[in-house]
C-alpha cells in the first residue's frame, strides 16, 4: 500500500517559526510520526541514533521534547541502500544454508 505523505499524518505537520527572516520554515516531525515513517519503535529510533552516525540528529523542542527536521530524514531515506532479494524463495535459501552448514561441519 501507498503511503500517505507524512504532512497528513495526526502530529507531522509541526512547524517552527525561524529566528531569523533569512531561515526558511522548515517542517519538524515528532517521535510519534518517525515511528510511522520508518516503522520502527521509539527503542528502534533511540537505537539508530546510537549506532547510526548518518542518521539525522533530533531538535530539542523543550525539557522531553525532540522532534526532527523532515528535509532530514527525507534525505537520509534516500541515501539508504536498497536491498535487492537473491531470487531464491525461502525453501529454496533454507534448501542451501542447510547444505553449507553439513559440507563446512
Amino acid at each position: 500500500p501507498k503511503l500517505k505523505p507524512p504532512a497528513q499524518w495526526l502530529g507531522c505537520n509541526m512547524k517552527i517559526t525561524p529566528k531569523s527572516t533569512k531561515q526558511v520554515q522548515r517542517e519538524l516531525l515528532s517521535m510519534a510520526c518517525l515511528t510511522v515513517i520508518l516503522g520502527r519503535s521509539r527503542q528502534g529510533i533511540y537505537g539508530m541514533l546510537r549506532r547510526d552516525p548518518t542518521f539525522p540528529k533530533p531538535v530539542k523542542m523543550g525539557t522531553y521534547a525532540i522532534a526532527w527536521h523532515r528535509s532530514e530524514i527525507e534525505a537520509w531515506m534516500s541515501n539508504l541502500e536498497r536491498v535487492e532479494p537473491c531470487g531464491l524463495s525461502a525453501v529454496d535459501r533454507r534448501v542451501m544454508n542447510a547444505a553449507a552448514r553439513a559440507g563446512g561441519a
